[in-house]
């Protein structure tokens, strides 16, 4: 007897022809291989069978309380959408979207084409690419004991350490508002370089007291090694305050593409 299970959409792709799946790579741990289902007018589903004992409601909703469970579901999702991505535009889905058959999944898909074009026409040719900007306290301090070093002074050794403690204070605060400022222009910089960007909010007031910069940018493949070059360049300037800078992908542009999907099969 078949076990019962629903139907996981990986993304949405727009090619002429039905995407090649031959060498996908495995995607979300106990579900089928990936395979096509035709939406229609250059439009395909990429999905799976999923059992319900592993993804229906109530076991996702267990199985959101396990990082390493939802850690190992992202980076299967992951991979089968970069596979995709690689011959069509791909519009991927969010994490956890099925459907309790291939007939609902293109009903779904086909209410909403008029937004999967316009998604999809803002992402072809693009991937994305996250740039982080994190300073360095331990550095900034360094640079600004280096920058206001004080003369020496005829004053008591007590006297020139307050003094010395305070101009380090006062010089790792401007070496900071200047750091904000130079990561502000080079955001810009590499905004004007993407088709689109999104800087996300610091999750916490610690997290904001070190991270400066935590964006995403939306990048045409023909010009990803010019915005490398220029990552590189705010690199080399913004380490000159103690900044460091990471950049990550490219991965399929996940922060550009807005589509509610269901959790659970229906």
């Amino acid at each position: 007897m078949k076990k019962p299970s629903a139907v996981y959409v990986y993304c949405v792709a727009r090619c002429p022809r039905a995407p090649a799946l031959e060498r996908a790579p495995r995607g979300l741990p106990g579900t089928g291989p990936a395979r096509i289902v035709e939406v229609g007018r250059s439009l395909w589903l990429v999905v799976a069978d999923a059992p319900l004992a592993l993804y229906g409601q109530e076991s996702i909703e267990r199985g959101l309380r396990d990082l390493d469970w939802v850690g190992k579901c992202a980076a299967g999702h992951e991979r089968v959408v970069e596979h995709v991505a690689l011959g069509c535009t791909a519009v991927p889905m969010k994490l956890f979207t099925l459907f309790g058959g291939d007939e609902r999944a293109v009903a779904h898909v086909r209410k909403i084409r008029a937004r999967i074009d316009r998604i999809a026409d803002r992402i072809e040719g693009c991937l994305e690419w996250g740039v982080r900007v994190t300073v360095d306290e331990r550095r900034a301090r360094q640079i600004a004991r280096q920058r206001t070093a004080p003369k020496r002074s005829r004053s008591g050794a007590g006297t020139s350490f307050l003094l010395s403690r305070k101009a380090e204070h006062d010089g790792v605060g401007e070496a900071l508002r200047l750091a904000r400022r130079d990561v502000g222009r080079a955001f810009s910089d590499l905004a004007d370089r993407a088709r689109a960007s999104v800087q996300r909010p610091p999750v916490s007031r610690e997290v904001a007291a070190r991270v400066l910069l935590d964006a995403v940018f939306l990048v045409p493949t023909r010009t990803a090694r010019d915005f490398e070059a220029a990552v590189t360049r705010a690199t080399a300037s913004l380490s000159k305050s103690g900044c460091a800078v990471t950049l990550t992908g490219p991965w399929p542009p996940y922060h550009f593409v807005d589509l509610r999907g269901r959790r659970a099969a229906s």
